[in-house]
C-alpha cells in the first residue's frame, strides 16, 4: 500500500504584498507576462474540493486578472 506524504512541498508559492494597491488593473498592459515579471493579481475566491474529513487539503483558486490580456 502506497501512502503519500501530506506535508510534501508545494511548486507553487503565493506572497502577499500591498503592491497591488500601487496597480492600476482597470487598463490593459501589453507586457509579456512571465516567470521573471509576474502579473500581481487578487485572490478572489478559495474554496476546498475535498471533504472536510480528508487528510489532503485540495483547493479551488480563482484570481482577477483584469486587464493582464491573460486568456
Amino acid at each position: 500500500m502506497c501512502r503519500l506524504d501530506p506535508t510534501l512541498p508545494s511548486e507553487l508559492g503565493m506572497t502577499q504584498t500591498s503592491e497591488l494597491d500601487m496597480i492600476d488593473h482597470s487598463k490593459p498592459s501589453m507586457i509579456q507576462w512571465s516567470e521573471r515579471q509576474p502579473y500581481l493579481s487578487t485572490v478572489t475566491g478559495n474554496e476546498r474540493v475535498t471533504a472536510a474529513d480528508h487528510w489532503q487539503d485540495v483547493r479551488l483558486l480563482t484570481f482577477d486578472i483584469t486587464g493582464s490580456l491573460i486568456t
